[in-house]
């Protein structure tokens, strides 16, 4: 009853405009309809009205209002979604006909540019090109990544790296990936909770391994993207040593659009990198860079020695380190030891070490270390010295360079090993791994002198005519900054040649000393058949190799950085050009090749010529060194002296002098 009175108003209320009005109103056509379907759908619940009221109002169909729908062009692809907007151009307010706004859409393909693709419509967007999937999903080994050996065992251990990339065109959904473990290692002892990184994402672990191994992924990788994939698993300690392992890898998905099924390297699958599981070591050694045995002067830094560490299938850090004085040193003039990388000069040692006895030995310890060895590389360690000022002749001719006998290591799993030259029996080594040799491992031999003659050639050497005073050779000694030297006696080889077979020869030889005649001051000869020949004016020498020896009745001194000039005079006799070759004089000043193991002392015996002996009185000479030479050092009691039967210890022969050899100077006549 009281929706048919509710009806009844609105009928009288609109009833006066129905009447007067050309056509209905399209907001009381929707007020009339809005009506009319509400109690249209409540006629089942109340019989007070029994026809429809539209069937009652409804106007004629003449007055209706059909509405006009213009819709905008379809926006792009977004999401595969297209949108559009539609409006009733005449504002019925209704939704009759409208038509839809959006629709499902796929991505087009890019079309070549020299065969373009045109769309028959006005609008390209509402008639998207049909994507057609192509290209591969690629997979390679990241080459960051190396062949390698290492040892075991091994926890979240990288096996194999990779990178995939969607080389198609559309985005690829990865969904599973393959690990394939060689035959008879994927089978659950050796290698365990494998599991698999893909980007910033990580795997399920799979607690037990098997020859293939499959791991669900959730990944899409867009267009030309690419993303890392490394295999991880732990290494059991029972891998057979020296086995090798390698993880081969296969990824599959579909395609974002069409769903098509994809696969890397054609389904099949790709193997990554080699891994060699080993025994880790780490082995010490003498390093060639020290080829040969060295004199130094003090108070410098000098190297003493290089040694090469090598570790094999683990990183070492060098934890510790311990050298020894050779046995005979005694004296002062180490004051401290640093331990640097050969190759950067870094410092490893925290503060230097300082000779200090155990009561055995004279030891340089080096503790705290933190020198790391990569695996399977190198490293080169030098130990240098810092030397002092010379105090007694115990700090001279002895060698200093020190001795390697105890290491010790840290592994990378914290594992400690060490080893000791096992003639020191101050040291041993309390978890061993590192092997040193009995007498432990030390550089060439260094020695260090108060000074050192220093030796250069000297201009002056020209042609001339026969029969007059030519230079045969000159030079100049010099001393070290560090102190004085000493000069005894010089050996020079004279080589005369004569293809014309005048035979050319030298007489009166004469000795000259910044440019004054010195030669009342040395005495010249020559040794025939165990016999001295003195070379004055009744004496010369001729064709062939001679060697002259120049002896210093008193020593020469040369002062500390002073350099005195030499010049060797004698008259050329027969010596004329030949028609096509002409003869040469040439003189020169060699070294020693060893250095004087026989003793120090400075000793003539039976002929005018000194060598060395291992007292002031002994007999027992070696009189065939090319130079005889001190440093001095004997500056306390007995002091230094060139006295024949009384000399001091601090003589020496031509080892290792600056300078030595001296070439050849030569001439020819005019």
């Amino acid at each position: 009853m009281k929706k048919g009175i509710i009806i009844l108003l609105l009928i009288l209320f609109i009833a006066p405009q129905i009447t007067f009005a050309v056509s209905w109103d399209s907001l009381f056509w929707n007020i009339w309809t809005t009506i009319s379907q509400i109690f249209n759908k409540a006629s089942d619940k109340t019989q007070t009205i029994e026809a429809p009221l539209d069937s009652v109002l409804k106007p004629t169909d003449a007055v209706a209002c059909a509405p006009d729908w213009s819709c905008s062009s379809w926006s792009n692809c977004v999401g595969l979604k297209q949108t559009r907007k539609c409006t009733d151009t005449k504002s019925c307010g209704i939704l009759t006909n409208k038509p839809e706004e959006t629709k499902s859409c796929s991505l087009p393909v890019s079309a070549p540019a020299q065969n373009p693709i045109t769309n028959p419509t006005t609008n390209p967007s509402a008639n998207p090109i049909p994507v057609v999937f192509s290209g591969t999903l690629n997979i390679v080994k990241n080459s960051s990544y190396s062949d390698q050996s290492i040892s075991i065992p091994l926890t979240k251990f990288k096996l194999a790296d990779f990178t995939l990339t969607n080389n198609t065109t559309e985005p690829t959904n990865l969904k599973t990936i393959e690990a394939d473990l060689p035959v008879g290692y994927g089978n659950g002892f050796y290698i365990t909770n494998l599991y698999i990184a893909y980007g910033e994402n990580v795997s399920l672990v799979q607690n037990t391994s098997s020859y293939r191994n499959y791991f669900n992924v959730d990944y899409q990788l867009p267009v030309k993207g690419s993303v890392n994939v490394s295999v991880y698993g732990d290494v059991s300690s029972s891998m057979p040593l020296n086995s090798s392992v390698i993880v081969s890898l296969m990824a599959s998905g579909s395609s974002a659009n069409s769903d098509t099924e994809i696969y890397t390297n054609s389904k099949a699958v790709f193997a990554g990198q080699k891994i060699t599981f080993a025994s880790p070591s780490l082995s010490i050694s003498t390093s060639s860079s020290i080829s040969s045995i060295r004199v130094v002067v003090p108070e410098q830094k000098v190297l003493a020695g290089v040694f090469e560490f090598s570790a094999k299938n683990d990183v070492y850090t060098i934890n510790e380190l311990k050298f020894v004085m050779p046995v005979n040193y005694s004296g002062s003039v180490v004051k401290e030891a640093i331990l640097q990388d050969n190759s950067t000069n870094e410092v490893l040692s925290n503060l230097p070490a300082n000779i200090i006895s155990n009561g055995t030995n004279n030891v340089l310890s080096f503790s705290n270390l933190t020198a790391k060895i990569n695996s399977n590389s190198k490293r080169s360690v030098a130990i240098y010295l810092n030397l002092g000022s010379v105090q007694s002749k115990n700090d001279t001719n002895q060698n200093i360079s020190p001795i390697l006998v105890y290491a010790k290591a840290t592994g990378s799993r914290g594992n400690i090993i060490d080893g000791y030259a096992s003639s020191y029996s101050s040291f041993y080594a309390t978890n061993q791994g590192i092997s040193l040799s009995s007498s432990g491992l030390t550089a060439k031999e260094l020695y260090v002198l108060k000074s050192i003659p220093i030796f250069s050639s000297a201009s002056g050497i020209e042609n001339v005519i026969t029969d007059s005073v030519a230079n045969i050779f000159a030079f100049k000694i010099g001393a070290d900054q560090k102190g004085d030297v000493a000069v005894k006696q010089i050996n020079f080889v004279v080589k005369i040649t004569d293809p014309n077979n005048n035979l050319p020869s030298l007489w009166n030889f004469t000795f000259w000393k910044n440019g004054i005649n010195y030669t009342s001051s040395v005495m010249m000869g020559q040794m025939i058949n165990g016999n001295y020949i003195g070379l004055s004016s009744n004496n010369g020498i001729g064709i062939g190799t001679n060697t002259l020896t120049l002896t210093f009745l008193s020593e020469e001194n040369i002062l500390a950085g002073a350099t005195n000039t030499y010049i060797i005079k004698a008259e050329v006799r027969r010596f004329v050009k030949g028609t096509t070759k002409n003869p040469s004089i040439s003189t020169s000043i060699s070294a020693d090749s060893s250095r004087a193991v026989n003793g120090n002392y400075l000793r003539m015996a039976f002929t005018p010529i000194y060598g060395l002996a291992q007292s002031a009185s002994s007999v027992d000479i070696t009189n065939s060194y090319n130079l005889v030479w001190s440093d001095k050092s004997a500056i306390s009691f007995p002091s230094h002296s060139d006295a024949n039967g009384f000399s001091s210890n601090d003589w020496y022969n031509g080892f290792k002098v600056i300078g030595l050899p001296l070439s050849s100077q030569t001439f020819y006549p005019k």
